[in-house]
């Protein structure tokens, strides 16, 4: 699954590791790749093995060109707070991937 921007605290952080940390302790298939930011601690970073990667910052010319390196089946919204708009949603959107998002009612 794919995460875009800058995962912060209220964009779902804390819920993207769980999963990861999850998927790791279980051996499961799911793998977390973020294309932006989200910040980890060493401790974190070896609870959730090779299931999150931070691919770092694109640019929107290259948006595509990352998506499909990585070929996720799924974009993933976790965040906890509304917004006005969002920029992954409609990045993830023009590319065709299925949202799964946080109903937030937002």
């Amino acid at each position: 699954m794919a995460l875009v921007g800058v995962i912060a605290p209220h964009k779902g952080r804390a819920i993207a590791i769980e999963v990861a940390r999850a998927a790791a302790a279980r051996d499961l298939p799911i793998r977390v790749h973020v294309m932006g930011e989200l910040a980890m601690d060493p401790m974190e970073k070896e609870d959730v093995g090779e299931m999150l990667t931070v691919h770092g910052r694109y640019g929107a010319d290259s948006f595509a060109k990352v998506l499909g390196g990585i070929a996720p089946h799924v974009g993933w919204l976790p965040s906890q707070a509304p917004e006005t708009w969002s920029y992954a949603l409609t990045d993830l959107m023009d590319v065709g991937l299925p949202i799964a998002a946080t109903g937030i009612r937002a």
